[in-house]
């Protein structure tokens, strides 16, 4: 091998090797954090109580709980059902209100539509603990706040 070949051949594997720890410590610092997507708030609305469809927005809104976002889950219609002491939804073996209680306990809010509920003639003392009933105030409030983004079931 040549001079020149042979400090051509040292130039690139002293770049190689200061490359390759470089590129491993920027690939771990990515994968290390949490993705980074907008703050806001997240407003899970839920008028069915169809379970897949309940648990599925239930995990969504959990994720985003987990990941600082400010969560709320409004109950309307049908979706009332999933929040009655009285009523029995089972995940396998878990009760989804006691899935519902452990997200208000984490911090998160569930509401309840207080129109749907004076409509179909249930009291408040039927609700699981932790439960709001939502007034058009407040309600209104969380739909057009400002950094809200919306999911509809």
């Amino acid at each position: 091998m040549n001079r020149k070949t042979g400090i051509m051949l040292f130039v690139l594997l002293s770049c190689l090797i200061l490359i390759i720890p470089l590129t491993a410590a920027a690939a771990q610092k990515g994968a290390s954090g949490p993705p980074q997507e907008p703050r806001g708030d997240l407003l899970v609305i839920l008028s069915t109580d169809d379970l897949p469809s309940a648990d599925a927005a239930l995990r969504i809104a959990g994720v985003a709980a987990q990941r600082g976002h400010k969560v709320t889950i409004l109950l309307r219609v049908k979706g009332i059902q999933l929040a009655l002491k009285d009523t029995e939804y089972k995940i396998g073996q878990t009760r989804f209100q006691d899935k519902l209680a452990e997200f208000i306990k984490s911090g998160s809010r569930v509401l309840v539509g207080g129109g749907c509920m004076k409509m179909d003639g249930i009291p408040k003392q039927r609700l699981i603990s932790g439960v709001t009933v939502g007034t058009p105030d407040l309600v209104m409030g969380l739909i057009f706040g400002e950094n809200t983004r919306i999911i509809c079931q």
